[in-house]
């Protein structure tokens, strides 16, 4: 289950980076398996779970960028003119 966008906004940096890691590895197997399998059994195995966890990595990595940019933004002291 996918999870939603608040619940990504809840989660810390580390805590990101490890369900990114987690997901990546997941994508990575099925990919594997895709392509042990072939597409002689099924056209479409398993494409929608793909399709899912490589949206939700991008969400969690668009979350960490925007926590990099709050960071530092916030390290860098605003230049009066």
């Amino acid at each position: 289950m996918p999870m939603k966008k608040s619940d990504i906004k809840e989660l810390s940096e580390v805590e990101l980076q490890r369900q990114a890691r987690d997901l990546r590895l997941e994508v990575f197997q099925l990919r594997q398996s895709h392509a042990q399998i072939g597409n002689s059994q099924g056209g479409d195995f398993k494409v929608h779970q793909l399709t899912l966890k490589r949206r939700q990595v991008a969400r969690i990595e668009t979350r960490l960028t925007q926590l990099h940019r709050a960071k530092a933004k916030a390290a860098v002291p605003a230049i009066k003119a």
